[in-house]
């Protein structure tokens, strides 16, 4: 799922990804990047994921 799919899904997407907070649905994913070691995780939904300093949405 790209952030365009997100927007189209969820009107406030996009201030949510301004905060940090990511709120997936059901069978959604997501993959985040952890700056500070290089690494990439998977989060499937459904759960609300928080991005921590040092964190980018992918």
């Amino acid at each position: 799922m790209t952030k365009a799919d997100k927007n189209l899904d969820n009107p406030t997407a996009s201030s949510e990804l301004a905060s940090g907070v990511i709120r997936l649905k059901p069978q959604h994913y997501i993959h985040v990047l952890d700056n500070n070691t290089g690494i990439t995780r998977l989060e499937v939904g459904p759960q609300t994921v928080t991005l921590r300093d040092g964190e980018r949405l992918l």
